[in-house]
């Protein structure tokens, strides 16, 4: 404190800092926070992603052995991925769904199913990096997601005629 200077003067110049300080993190705290909610959204969502995947590939492997039960089960195992991400709420922007049967299906072999979503972010957290000339965490607010399972047929418990 200078000779001369109120106390009261004194009171105003560390609110004055205080104000200072808390304008200078704010910006960081709302980063933070922001992006541990976009972060968690992701995780969520890539949950669904490998939770549909998992479903598709089972409904698949369980069909029957009768005519054209390889297409079924490719019908099947893309109708169960559609259904479970629409279910648990996953709203893609794209969204792919690759089912590979083995080619003596249903005796033997493994059901392949490879989902990809093009997830779309509500807030992108790495576009206010950009100009400390960092990338953007997605590709045009979306966010690139793959899930993939097998599951191997098992004779005995696939549904036969």
């Amino acid at each position: 404190m200078k000779v001369g200077d109120s106390p009261h003067r004194e009171v105003q110049r560390q609110a004055g800092q205080a104000i200072v300080e808390y304008a200078l993190v704010l910006p960081l705290l709302l980063l933070l926070v922001l992006t541990a909610i976009v972060v968690s959204q992701v995780a969520r969502a890539r949950h669904n992603l490998i939770t549909a995947a998992r479903e598709a590939a089972r409904a698949a492997a369980e069909i029957g052995a009768q005519e054209g039960a390889a297409e079924q089960a490719r019908e099947v195992a893309e109708s169960k991925a559609d259904r479970v991400a629409s279910d648990r709420g996953l709203n893609c922007d794209l969204w792919e769904v690759h089912v590979d049967i083995p080619a003596n299906y249903p005796r033997d072999g493994a059901v392949y199913v490879h989902l990809t979503c093009e997830y779309p972010l509500v807030f992108d957290p790495s576009r206010l990096l950009m100009f400390w000339g960092g990338q953007g965490f997605g590709q045009g607010g979306s966010f690139r997601l793959e899930a993939e399972s097998t599951f191997y047929i098992q004779r005995y418990k696939a549904r036969w005629p």
